[in-house]
């Protein structure tokens, strides 16, 4: 299987919880998602923990994620350009400030792809499922 975008459900919402993830603006808990990308298949989530924050004034605000690869968390940082309309279709790039693969997770190409994998789904739900292109921009230089 490969990720989705699903709703947390009540199982889903323990894991989130197990965690402990932080607020990426400071003190306190991450404030649980609506909604995931997921390959359950391979126990890989994708969670937002939100947007823009303090840079609410540029143009690509920052998105800071959880992906949960091998029961270890990946942090990451990461800002999109969607461009478009509807009734066209969008164009949709990643462009990633940080990806903080922790040692135990050794395998950087294996990480690559599942985070390709993992935006490119995202990326639908940002969009309504309207995204015609989605590109990956400088996720080796991010790591």
């Amino acid at each position: 299987m490969a990720f989705v975008n699903e709703r947390l459900d009540e199982k889903d919402i323990k894991l989130f919880e197990s965690l402990n993830l932080k607020n990426p603006w400071g003190a306190g808990s991450a404030i649980i998602p609506r909604e995931m990308s997921v390959d359950r298949d391979n126990n890989y989530y994708l969670f937002c923990l939100g947007g823009q924050g303090h840079t609410l004034n540029q143009e690509y605000p920052p998105y800071y994620y959880a992906l949960l690869v091998d029961n270890t968390v990946i942090n990451i940082t990461a800002r999109y350009q969607r461009k478009g309309k509807v009734t066209d279709g969008f164009k949709f790039t990643w462009y990633f400030e940080g990806i903080y693969i922790p040692k135990e997770l050794n395998d950087q190409d294996k990480i690559i792809s599942i985070i390709k994998d993992a935006f490119t789904v995202d990326a639908n739900s940002l969009c309504g499922g309207y995204a015609q292109k989605i590109d990956i921009g400088n996720i080796k230089a991010a790591i």
